[in-house]
C-alpha cells in the first residue's frame, strides 16, 4: 500500500472511491481511466439503491454521483446519506448543467459540483484533482478538531490552491470552487459564489485582467488548455501572485458548459523571482558604468599612444607602442561585446506575438517568405534580436539574392520555428561551431547571442541544413512556451 504527503500527514493509498452512474460507458471509462492508478481503487454501481446497500457495509473516502439516476435522483441518494448521518465527502459529476440543480446540490452538502464533457478521459482528469483537493480539506478540518485549539481566523482549507468551476462568460461567474481560496484571497468559497460577487474576475488585479482574459479566450477558442500567471487582491489589501491551469468543459451539444481548473498560490516563488531580477538589474547598470569608466580610459590611453609613437626614434621603441595600441584596442573590442548582454535576463519573459517580431525584422535588403500560423511565444524581449542577428548571418553569407522562408510547426510537446535561405549553407563540421564566439577569422558573436537569449526559456537553436543547398536554423520552444493565436491567418 503506498502513501502521499499531505500537510503533515501520511495518507495510505489507494483512496476508495465509489461511484455511482446509470451510464454504463461512464462506468466503464471511469473504471479504465483509474485502473492501475495507485492513488484511487474506484467502485462502480449504476443506481443509488444498490450503493446504499454497499455503503451499509463498506468505508469509501469519497462517493461521486450523477444527478439522473434509475429510480432515485442523485439529489434524493445525497439527502438520505446526509439524513442517515453519512458524512463522507459528495461530488456530483453530471451532465445536468442547470443553476437550480447546481444551487440544490450545494445546498444539500455536496462538496464539488463537476459537469460532464464530451471527453470522458479529461473529465475524470479533473475528478481526480477533485477528489485529492476535496479529501485533504476534510483531513485538516479533523485535525483541527482533534486539537481542540480555537482558531482565531475565519474556516476555511490553509491549503493555497484551489479548484475551481466558472461560466465562461467576461467576469467568470463562479459555479464552485474549493474552500482553499480562502488561503488565497481571503474570501470563503460561498462569498465569491453569491451573486452579489462579480465574479472570479474581480479577484484579479486591474492590470492584469485584460491579459488573462485574452489568455483564457485564445485557449478556449482553440480547444487548448490554459497556464497563466497574475496578481490578485486579497481582501486585507495585499496582492497575491498564483498561477492558474484550466481548461474548458464542452458537452455533448459541442457547447462550452463551464471552465474549470486549478489556482496556485505563486507568491513567495515570485518574490524570489523579483529579487533575483533587481540584483540583475543592478548588476547591468554596475557593469554599464564600469564599462564606460573602462573605455574612456582606454580612449586617453589610445591618445597617449598615439603621442609617444610620433615622438618615438628608436623602431624597436615604436614597435613596442604599436603592439602596446593593437592589444588596447583588442581590449576595447572585447569590453563592446559585453553590450549585447547588458539586457539578457533582466526582464521577464513576455507573450509576444511572433508575427509582429517577424514583420519587425528589417528586410528591405532579402525578401522573407512567411509560412507560419498566428503564434504567441513567451520567451525573454530580446528574442527579437535572434531574427535579426539571423538576417545579419543570411545576409553576409548567403549574399544579396537569397530568399528567406520561415515555417512554424508544432511536433510531439514543442514548437520548431524554421529559419531557411537558399545561399551556400553550412559544412557539416561547422554546424556547431559557429554558435561558439569566435570561428576562424570571423566573429559569430551573433549566433553565441542567439542560442544564450533562447537558453532562458529553455529553447534551443541548431543549424541543420544541407551544404551547398542553404542554412536551416530550427529554433525548438518547449511546451508551455507558445500559444496558438486566434483570428486571420498571417499572409505569406
Amino acid at each position: 500500500m503506498a502513501e502521499i504527503c499531505r500537510g503533515n500527514k501520511m495518507t495510505n493509498l489507494p483512496l476508495n472511491i465509489l461511484y455511482v452512474d446509470g451510464d454504463f460507458g461512464f462506468c466503464e471509462s471511469g473504471r479504465s481511466f483509474f485502473e492501475g492508478r495507485e492513488e484511487i481503487n474506484l467502485t462502480t454501481v449504476q443506481n443509488a439503491e444498490v450503493a446504499l446497500q454497499i455503503l451499509a457495509k463498506q468505508r469509501f473516502e469519497g462517493i461521486i454521483s450523477e444527478y439522473r439516476l434509475p429510480g432515485m435522483d442523485g439529489i434524493s441518494f445525497l439527502q438520505q446519506l446526509r439524513e442517515g448521518g453519512e458524512r463522507t465527502p459528495f461530488i456530483f459529476f453530471t451532465a445536468e448543467g442547470g443553476e437550480e440543480l447546481l444551487i440544490d446540490a450545494l445546498n444539500g452538502g455536496a462538496a464539488l459540483f463537476i459537469r460532464k464533457g464530451k471527453n470522458p478521459e479529461s473529465g475524470f482528469a479533473a475528478l481526480s484533482i477533485a477528489i485529492l483537493s476535496v479529501l485533504t480539506r476534510r483531513e485538516e478540518q479533523e485535525e483541527q478538531k482533534g486539537k481542540r485549539t480555537v482558531q482565531s481566523s475565519a474556516p476555511g482549507s490553509t491549503i493555497p490552491a484551489a479548484f475551481f468551476q466558472c461560466l465562461p462568460d467576461e467576469s467568470r461567474s463562479l459555479c464552485a470552487i474549493t474552500p482553499g481560496i480562502y488561503s488565497l484571497s481571503g474570501y470563503q468559497a460561498g462569498d465569491l459564489i453569491s451573486e452579489l460577487h462579480p465574479g472570479y474576475n474581480g479577484l484579479i488585479h486591474h492590470e492584469d485582467r485584460a491579459a488573462v482574459f485574452d489568455t483564457v479566450q485564445n485557449a478556449v477558442s482553440s480547444g487548448e488548455p490554459w497556464i497563466c500567471s497574475y496578481r490578485i487582491l486579497h481582501r486585507d489589501g495585499s496582492i497575491r501572485w498564483v498561477q492558474e491551469r484550466g481548461g474548458a468543459a464542452i458537452g455533448d451539444d459541442g457547447i462550452i458548459s463551464c471552465l474549470e481548473g486549478c489556482i496556485i498560490d505563486r507568491t513567495e516563488e515570485k518574490r524570489a523571482e523579483e529579487a533575483v531580477h533587481s540584483a540583475k538589474r543592478k548588476l547591468q547598470s554596475l557593469l554599464s558604468t564600469t564599462r564606460h569608466d573602462i573605455l574612456n580610459e582606454i580612449m586617453a590611453l589610445e591618445g597617449y599612444l598615439d603621442f609617444a609613437e610620433k615622438l618615438s626614434v628608436d623602431p624597436k621603441q615604436s614597435g613596442y607602442l604599436h603592439e602596446v595600441k593593437r592589444r588596447a584596442a583588442a581590449i576595447e573590442r572585447q569590453i563592446e561585446l559585453t553590450r549585447a548582454f547588458d539586457r539578457l535576463g533582466i526582464e521577464p519573459p513576455t507573450w509576444q506575438e511572433l508575427s509582429a517580431i517577424i514583420n519587425g525584422i528589417n528586410s528591405h535588403r532579402l525578401p522573407i517568405v512567411q509560412k507560419c500560423d498566428r503564434y504567441r511565444v513567451l520567451a525573454d524581449p530580446l528574442i527579437r534580436n535572434v531574427f535579426s542577428h539571423l538576417m545579419e548571418n543570411t545576409i553576409r553569407y548567403a549574399g544579396e539574392g537569397s530568399i528567406i522562408t520561415i515555417t512554424c510547426k508544432e511536433e510531439d510537446d514543442h514548437l520548431v520555428i524554421t529559419w531557411e535561405d537558399d545561399g551556400p549553407g553550412i559544412p557539416d563540421d561547422q554546424k556547431e561551431k559557429i554558435f561558439r564566439r569566435k570561428i576562424g577569422k570571423e566573429n559569430s558573436f551573433g549566433l553565441h547571442i542567439c542560442r544564450e537569449i533562447l537558453a532562458i526559456n529553455g529553447s534551443t537553436i541548431t543549424e541543420t541544413g544541407t551544404f551547398q543547398k542553404g542554412a536551416r536554423f530550427e529554433i525548438h520552444l518547449p511546451h508551455g512556451t507558445y500559444q496558438k493565436s486566434t483570428g486571420r491567418k498571417e499572409p505569406d
